[in-house]
């Protein structure tokens, strides 16, 4: 019988050690994350603000073009209804339908504007991003159904500790370490600024309204075609879920293409079929579907000045201007006077033939006869003009053949030696100094 306690205290020691050993291992990882891991992200303060400002009736949804274009503020200011941007860098379909059921679960949301993008349907799964957004969710059988569906077997248990996805060699630097604990003690979390771009609330992430790319100096053109057997049949059985969940929750969802510069539309092939895809997509599985490329508003004219960079992020006036166009679509939902026609164009042509900018320009030297030429391109049914100049070392330049519609640079008229030729181009009948430019080092 002794044996027997002996056996079973045995047992119970052992357990005991188990358990204290985790215990023991979890705290020392998390001493290890308190000075390798950075303090905070956007993506940690958008579930700090989810939970503390909740409920909210609107959540708009998608990847980093949602959430530095969408304004929360404006939507409260013309719907009367608060307001959440989900979004977060690279978000993925998965992502987002996690996030929506967690949001659910504190806030009795009555809209949903879910992004839909090709991006988003050729891939569904990131694992780090997947983590950043599971990492700040509270404690919820929505958070274990995430852990459990977004990551591989061999990535479980990275996934049980925040941040440890961030953990490098220049981590373990003493020097390193202790800035990262310096942020972390005088850096308070709702206080995150990089570089021209900042978090604001909601999950709005705004750009300097001056924080512009060169807008005006954008070149060659290259031609892509959307590729639909590239579509992940996983990423379309998410958004499916996503759409039947709110429905079931008695939630309205629309889908939403975020716009592009007309730049970049024009580079992709075959754009009015794409559209038509998630046309038939969405009126398959109920929901109303906008193509913000399409939007004729004019609140939201679009153009290059609205964006910071070349990859379609917005700044403070695109973000506003947009905001203010989306609302007002919805709000004529909610009053039953939606109309297509009063926000959208019914194709890419007529798209199109609203178009007036020169997208862009370059210089092409021909190496035989040493002739530069110009060569653009503009909207359908456009003619277009070119001016050329010197660019002089101040950075200025100084015109030596105004604007006509002769493309060739007239190099025989220029002095020898070595220095930048700057061409200007712009639709006929505008009065702009420019629409585009582009220069070349050109030696005579």
């Amino acid at each position: 019988m002794w044996d027997y306690i002996f056996m079973v205290n045995s047992s119970k020691k052992l357990i005991f050690k188990g358990i204290l050993l985790l215990i023991l291992v979890f705290l020392l990882m998390h001493v290890v994350l308190f000075f390798t891991v950075p303090n905070t992200s956007y993506t940690k303060l958008l579930w700090k603000d989810i939970y503390k400002n909740s409920p909210f009736d609107i959540a708009i949804v998608g990847n980093s073009l949602v959430y530095c274009s969408a304004n929360p503020e404006v939507f409260n200011s013309l719907l009367e209804k608060n307001t959440v941007v989900l979004g977060t860098p690279g978000q993925r379909i998965i992502d987002s339908y996690y996030s929506v059921k967690e949001l659910l679960r504190t806030s009795n949301c009555k809209l949903v504007i879910l992004q839909i993008s090709y991006e988003r349907l050729i891939t569904s799964r990131g694992v780090r991003v997947s983590k950043t957004m599971m990492d700040y969710m509270k404690p919820s059988f929505t958070k274990a159904a995430y852990y459990f569906d977004a990551f591989p077997s061999d990535y479980k248990i990275n996934a049980l500790f925040p941040g440890l996805q961030m953990i490098g060699i220049n981590s373990f630097k003493p020097l390193k370490m202790l800035e990262t604990v310096k942020e972390k003690i005088y850096n308070p979390d709702d206080n995150i600024y990089s570089g021209n771009r900042f978090y604001k609330n909601n999950g709005f992430i705004t750009f300097d309204e001056m924080s512009v790319y060169n807008q005006y100096a954008m070149g060659r053109i290259n031609s892509r075609t959307i590729r639909f057997e590239f579509i992940n049949p996983e990423a379309l059985v998410y958004f499916k879920k996503l759409i039947d969940f709110c429905h079931s929750k008695g939630v309205m969802i629309v889908l939403v293409n975020w716009p592009y510069l007309p730049y970049s539309i024009k580079q992709i092939n075959n754009y009015e079929e794409w559209h038509k895809y998630i046309s038939n997509f969405a009126e398959e599985n109920n929901v109303d579907f906008f193509d913000l490329n399409y939007s004729k508003s004019g609140d939201f004219n679009n153009n290059n000045s609205y964006y910071f960079d070349r990859i379609f992020h917005m700044n403070l006036v695109g973000a506003n201007a947009l905001s203010t166009s989306l609302a007002k679509v919805i709000l004529a939902l909610e009053n039953d006077t939606y109309r297509k026609e009063d926000f959208f164009y019914n194709s890419f042509d007529e798209l199109a033939d609203s178009w007036n900018d020169v997208f862009g320009v370059w210089l092409e030297k021909d190496n035989e006869t040493n002739e530069l030429k110009a060569v653009s391109v503009i909207p359908p049914n456009r003619d277009v003009e070119y001016e050329f100049a010197f660019v002089l070392e101040s950075g200025e330049y100084e015109v030596y053949r105004s604007y006509d519609e002769n493309p060739m640079a007239e190099t025989e008229k220029l002095p020898s030696g070595e220095y930048q030729i700057r061409v200007n181009a712009r639709l006929m009948g505008s009065d702009e100094p420019f629409q585009q430019y582009n220069t070349i080092v050109y030696n005579n």
